[in-house]
């Protein structure tokens, strides 16, 4: 018991010679400098860590963004993916981590009209968010613009891309009229 009091003692000593003099650098640790790109990191700034140690930071979008990717730079490795958000960081050396987010994407669907075109061809679009879109819908010949599904507004209109919407034009066929042809 005595032999096992003594080798603890001896283990927490050793341990303990990292913190010798608070005016001199640690020996075996680095300078991680975290940062954010349209987004937060936790803990952000330069932290100082022990040389092999395990750092898992957490990322925090901008409202509008998403994460993208960890930017590395310098001796430090990163444990799983570098798309991954959840991914730790096991520190080699002195380095930089950043965080880079994007903004987050949304999708246009545009259904095909009868009887008319829209500007933009039908099927599915994707634009970042909050992306302003302008539309214009051309009635065939003998037929008149109604309205919007997905959307309101006159033929030529805009919208705002704040989320996935699927639209498209509303024509009528303008009933015939003795005597009169349509161009």
């Amino acid at each position: 018991m005595f032999l096992a009091l003594q080798l603890s003692l001896l283990l927490f000593l050793a341990s303990c010679s990292l913190i010798a003099d608070s005016n001199q650098p640690l020996t075996n640790t680095a300078e991680v400098v975290l940062v954010g790109d349209n987004g937060t990191v936790n803990p952000n700034g330069a932290i100082y860590v022990p040389i092999d140690s395990v750092v898992s930071p957490a990322v925090s979008p901008l409202s509008g963004y998403a994460f993208k990717r960890w930017d590395v730079s310098g001796n430090i490795e990163i444990i799983g993916s570098l798309t991954n958000p959840g991914s730790a960081l096991r520190i080699k050396g002195d380095g930089t981590v950043t965080a880079l987010f994007e903004r987050e994407r949304t999708v246009l669907t545009v259904a095909i009209p009868d009887h008319g075109t829209i500007s933009i061809a039908s099927g599915s679009h994707s634009y970042p968010c909050d992306t302003m879109i302008s539309l214009i819908a051309t009635p065939d010949t003998g037929c008149q613009f109604s309205s919007w599904t997905g959307t309101t507004g006159n033929a030529a209109t805009s919208i705002t891309m704040d989320g996935n919407k699927t639209i498209t034009a509303i024509f009528i066929e303008i009933p015939a009229v003795p005597g009169v042809v349509y161009v």
